[in-house]
């Protein structure tokens, strides 16, 4: 399975050689350039040798969610939290309540902890804006080069994942840049760039307009994607597909749409065991596991040491959270929720120490709270973790969710049980209160992963008070923010605002 990124190096060298070689069709002018018509034709008449042109393509677009340095600066400027889609979901996580930084130390998304970074003229506003639309050019030269009606199943297959990829990074730019969609249908997103339109001027689009591009696109995509077998769980497939719609869906609040989506995209997943759970959260072949990459030794993400998501969040890796001591920690009301059968309660320091009574990495002694969710590279050191983006339990969530939105409480119970029996053998479903327990439970469930802690609280139109008795957060960020505060929403950057003649400062947000 990680030979995967090894594979994607020879297709591309391969390809460099196949598409002078195998069809006269793509005899290039000027030389060492495809024109568009040349691809049009070959997409009718050889789709096998366009499929040497693509496949580079899908592999650079799929490399991009691990991609170290993104902004591209000088060795004496790079930033070390950024290190591919995982930065994005960890400031996210930052930003809310559920994940704690026991320190300062280095200063790596503390300030993102104290919700001081969402300035135009911050770093990661422009991080972030530039990761995403870099990931929507990706999938948009792709797109322009497939026609929308190629009847081929490999071309249909690289096109529906094209979308998905633009549409999930859309989802992801208005959940940053724009309050959630309901109540704010009407107000300004993002700027929306397609194949078709262009990159050098447009303005920021309403929420609505942004939302219905992500809904066609993935629906589109789940049609394309339709038979297509992937060679692993790092390619997107209708399953995913269908579980980036749920997503858009429950952001909506479309509870039918988003349970339907969500029971579709985990149809053939099995809910991970408690066991399983434990295991370290670096496997993509745990079977619950829906989509990811497969980190290997020679990406530099893992080459740097330190600039990847274990080394941050992992307390058992070498990197910044053992080294430093800013380690990340469960909120402590979330781990008191937790009763002592359930087994997701050993993924955290208990107060009295015992349940990582060794320590972390070297020995380092563990805090109370303090994670032991992200586990070690089998190899010890070097941080060669698969990374999870989507799971099988987050989908069963959101239809439960839904249900219980839609006064379905018989259905959404038993989706919460069937989540439970494999976490906590004592679990007893309440018989009031169930959409906070299953909301609740989503914030244990997918701590520290996809950077829920921000999405949900501007989702569901919350605030956040880490400042209650027997905090464990440090003093500094005991932070007590109102509902739909414009902290937790970063402003459009300056280079944007410079550059995008559409865009100017009076659109920006506040």
């Amino acid at each position: 399975m990680k030979r995967i990124y090894k594979y994607l190096i020879f297709i591309v060298s391969g390809a460099l050689v196949l598409t002078t070689s195998c069809s006269d069709e793509l005899n290039t002018e000027p030389k060492g350039t495809v024109s568009q018509s040349q691809i049009t034709k070959l997409a009718e008449s050889d789709p096998a040798a366009l499929a040497l042109v693509i496949e580079p393509m899908i592999a650079g677009m799929y490399g991009h969610l691990v991609t170290f340095n993104s902004m591209g600066l000088s060795d004496a400027q790079v930033k070390h939290d950024d290190h591919g889609i995982k930065s994005i979901f960890h400031i996210a996580d930052m930003m809310g309540e559920d994940v704690v930084q026991t320190s300062s130390s280095y200063n790596w998304y503390y300030h993102d902890y104290l919700l001081e970074l969402r300035d135009k003229d911050y770093t990661h506003p422009y991080f972030v804006w530039q990761y995403l639309y870099r990931s929507i050019k990706l999938a948009n030269d792709i797109l322009a080069k497939i026609p929308e009606d190629a009847e081929d199943s490999q071309m249909k297959a690289f096109r529906g994942q094209a979308l998905a990829t633009r549409a999930y990074s859309y989802h992801y730019l208005v959940q940053f840049f724009q309050k959630t969609y309901v109540g704010h249908e009407d107000d300004p997103g993002v700027p929306i760039v397609t194949e078709v339109e262009s990159e050098e001027g447009t303005p920021r689009k309403s929420m609505r307009e942004v939302y219905t591009l992500m809904v066609k696109d993935l629906t589109d995509a789940i049609k394309l994607l339709d038979g297509y077998s992937r060679a692993t769980k790092g390619f997107i497939d209708q399953s995913v597909a269908y579980g980036f719609l749920a997503r858009v869906y429950l952001s909506m609040e479309n509870w039918e749409a988003a349970a339907d989506a969500a029971s579709k995209a985990r149809s053939g997943y099995p809910i991970m065991t408690g066991e399983q759970y434990l295991a370290g959260f670096k496997y993509i072949s745990n079977p619950e596991w829906m989509f990811g990459s497969i980190v290997t030794s020679d990406l530099d993400i893992v080459k740097t040491g330190i600039c990847n998501h274990n080394s941050f969040f992992s307390s058992f890796s070498y990197g910044y959270a053992s080294l430093t001591g800013m380690f990340k920690a469960i909120d402590r009301r979330l781990y008191d929720h937790m009763s002592d059968t359930d087994s997701r309660k050993l993924a955290y320091q208990s107060p009295d120490g015992t349940t990582f009574p060794d320590g972390g990495y070297n020995g380092v002694e563990l805090a109370a709270y303090v994670n032991g969710k992200f586990g070690a590279s089998d190899d010890g050191a070097d941080n060669t973790q698969d990374l999870v983006y989507m799971r099988a339990s987050e989908m069963l969530l959101i239809e439960a969710e839904a249900r219980a939105e839609m006064n379905q409480p018989g259905e959404a119970a038993a989706l919460l049980k069937e989540l439970m029996e494999n976490r906590d053998p004592n679990y007893t479903v309440p018989t009031s209160n169930l959409l906070e327990e299953i909301r609740q439970q989503r914030r244990i469930e997918l701590w520290g992963e996809i950077g829920i802690a921000l999405f949900d609280i501007k989702r569901l139109k919350l605030g956040i008070n880490r400042d209650y008795p027997g905090s464990n957060h440090p003093e500094d960020a005991k932070l007590v923010v109102p509902a739909e505060d414009w902290k937790f929403t970063y402003m459009l950057p300056t280079k944007e605002i410079d550059n995008n003649p559409d865009v100017g400062p009076e659109d920006n947000n506040p």
